[in-house]
């Protein structure tokens, strides 16, 4: 039997907290999921797109899937492609520090840059 997760505001400070515990260790974990991202876009960085992916795992693949990160906090919002209202649910973290530090670090352009969408020429 197979158990699945329940979308939460736990289960996302669960994942985040799985991160790491420095900015760098943050960005290991994100390169081993190879998740990419822009930097300063709070709706496409590479912690947005871990978190995307992972909440997938939990939902029916019609689902539809946001996710914020911000330095305060990450939201995430999910709704059936059916778009019926009563399908909808959002579930905020708070962004612990060791994300905030690598965000930081990788909107700044400082460091990480190898995370960063590749661009097409």
């Amino acid at each position: 039997m197979i158990m699945r997760t329940a979308l939460s505001s736990d289960w996302l400070a669960m994942v985040l907290g799985s991160l790491g515990g420095t900015g760098d260790e943050v960005a290991q974990t994100l390169r081993r999921a190879k998740a990419t991202g822009t930097p300063a876009d709070i709706w496409d960085d590479p912690v947005a797109a871990y978190i995307r992916s992972r909440t997938r795992d939990l939902l029916p693949p019609d689902t539809l899937v946001a996710v914020m990160v911000t330095a305060d906090d990450v939201a995430v919002s999910t709704i059936s492609a059916s778009l019926d209202p009563d399908d909808y649910q959002e579930v905020l973290a708070e962004t612990p520090s060791p994300v905030e530090d690598f965000l930081d670090r990788f909107d700044a352009g400082e460091d990480y840059q190898d995370l960063a969408h590749q661009q097409v020429l």
